[in-house]
């Protein structure tokens, strides 16, 4: 068979196959946050959302929560913790996972900044395990002494970015 033969014969063949994956991205603009003292200076943020509907079958690729926050003074304990909330919309968290998915706040000393946190683990569990969306809490990382999120030295910049999630998944047919 000659080579232009081949490649017609190859075109047809991928053209009749029916499409096995289909990806896609959702984002989910309606994130309120709540500002939630914890004493002594320091607070936790509660993100809420609702899901999206999404195909059935879906994996979820990635997802990640962006919000602004304006830093006024290095924060010395730069490590957050991402985990899932619990249903008494206090923030008090679910053990859905023995070490909880950290993030970091960016590495300047003022001013505005945007921070991204992956949410993968967490959107799949709410998607297809046995969890349910009751929230994202964001906190100083439990283990660091000098907490992140300290009145005076963070502060939430919604003006400058809005809290929002965004959801990249593929559907396995």
């Amino acid at each position: 068979m000659d080579t232009k033969m081949l490649k017609i014969v190859v075109v047809l063949l991928f053209c009749g196959l029916p499409a096995m994956t289909q990806a896609g991205v959702v984002t989910v603009e309606d994130v309120t946050v709540e500002v939630q003292p914890l004493g002594g200076g320091t607070f936790q943020l509660l993100f809420k959302f609702d899901l999206p509907q999404l195909p059935e079958d879906v994996n979820i690729d990635y997802a990640v929560l962006s919000f602004g926050v304006n830093k006024v003074t290095l924060p010395g304990g730069k490590f957050l913790e991402i985990l899932s909330a619990d249903t008494t919309g206090q923030g008090a968290t679910a053990a859905y996972n023995a070490n909880p998915v950290t993030g970091l706040l960016p590495n300047q000393k003022t001013g505005l900044a945007q921070i991204d946190l992956d949410l993968t683990q967490l959107v799949d569990l709410w998607v297809n395990g046995d969890e349910t969306n009751q929230g994202v809490l964001v906190v100083s990382h439990r283990r660091i002494s000098e907490k992140a999120f300290e009145t005076g030295k963070v502060e939430l910049a919604p003006q400058f970015r809005k809290a929002t999630v965004k959801i990249f998944y593929t559907v396995v047919k």
